[in-house]
């Protein structure tokens, strides 16, 4: 297996989570978004939407980050990872439904100023605009052009804010009477939140999930699993991370103002 990847991705993440967790080996290729390196002629070959991750098996390539752990579980997880029984196998796809339409696109709003952006400002104006219209995806386009041109005064920002916390209170809500989002079982709905739930941590934004008691508790529980700590956490350098706790503190009174 070869998995093409970024460090701070929550998506790429999540599938080295469920890769470490299933105890499969892969080799490991990391693709710079900063450069958009995603969007070059040899990985536009691989995946041609441009986005990452993207997992090759053999001579098959599957490029959803959802999709490739629902196969990974299938496949190599000799039932673990997602629930036997119907219901609570709906309920587990309706989450992953809700991280990947909603959430992920909260949380890049999020991300994207305060680790792609920097980059970006370097580039001359024209070059970094260009590279952004390159983006298949016309409504991640937009997203990113104005990320790039405002930061974090975008309007997406302060929707992106509202959208996490949103989630976060209706993920908290669901969980008071589960110890995990797939029941009784640790599974693929879990290791699909865990990135998105550090993204708060690795800011110093803790407040925007401290007032979820059910979902520190989950995070608690998340974080103490070596496949959290292999995809999750190592993925980023130490010295990466206390960059991004500074970054993130001094902005933290503007993303709190944006609750």
């Amino acid at each position: 297996m070869e998995l093409f990847s970024n460090a701070i991705s929550p998506c790429c993440q999540k599938v080295k989570m469920c890769l470490y967790e299933l105890n499969l080996t892969f080799d490991e290729h990391e693709v710079s978004l900063d450069s958009k390196e995603n969007l070059s002629t040899w990985f536009r070959g691989i995946n041609p939407d441009a986005t990452l991750p993207a997992l090759k098996i053999g001579d098959k390539v599957i490029s959803d980050s959802t999709q490739i752990c629902l196969h990974l579980a299938r496949e190599f997880g000799n039932g673990r990872l997602m629930p036997s029984d119907v219901k609570s196998y709906s309920k587990m796809l309706s989450i992953l439904g809700l991280l990947d339409e909603k959430l992920h696109p909260a949380s890049a709003c999020l991300l994207w100023p305060m680790c792609i952006r920097p980059s970006f400002l370097k580039m001359e104006y024209s070059y970094a605009i260009e590279l952004i219209k390159a983006i298949p995806n016309k409504a991640r386009q937009s997203r990113q052009k104005s990320l790039f041109q405002k930061g974090l005064d975008a309007d997406e920002v302060a929707e992106g804010v509202k959208t996490y916390e949103a989630i976060m209170s209706e993920i908290d809500l669901g969980l008071r009477d589960m110890n995990w989002l797939s029941g009784d079982h640790f599974g693929l709905a879990d290791i699909s939140l865990a990135p998105y739930l550090q993204i708060s941590k690795q800011f110093g934004w803790g407040d925007l999930i401290s007032e979820y008691p059910a979902l520190e508790e989950l995070f608690s529980r998340l974080s103490t699993r070596p496949s959290f700590k292999r995809g999750v956490m190592d993925s980023i350098s130490g010295e990466s991370r206390t960059s991004m706790l500074i970054k993130g503190r001094a902005k933290s009174a503007k993303i709190y103002g944006l609750r």
